[in-house]
């Protein structure tokens, strides 16, 4: 139904079986109500808005702990982070 109580489309039976039916206006037409894709659009502003949210300065203590972790990772699988070309053992 439309919003002003006109009829879309209408199931009627063909030859009277339950089997086939079709519908007698906008003949495989997809119908989205405008608040559901109003809501759908909101969803996805609010999911890009997260991320965002998320990413932060990292205080110096913390950076250093991270650097610290990275550092002490490298040496337990023997590679020299501050060597040329240290990066590509770092990303296998």
């Amino acid at each position: 139904m439309l919003i002003d109580g006109n009829c879309i489309a209408r199931l009627q039976y063909e030859n009277n079986s339950k089997s086939h039916l079709h519908f007698d206006y906008f003949l495989n037409k997809l119908v989205f109500r405008k608040q559901e894709l109003n809501r759908f659009i909101q969803s996805l502003q609010e999911e890009s808005a997260d991320p965002l949210q998320d990413k932060r300065v990292l205080g110096s203590k913390e950076r250093n702990t991270l650097f610290n972790l990275i550092k002490a990772l490298c040496n337990e699988l023997s590679i020299d982070p501050f060597s040329r070309g240290a990066a590509t053992p770092l990303q296998e």
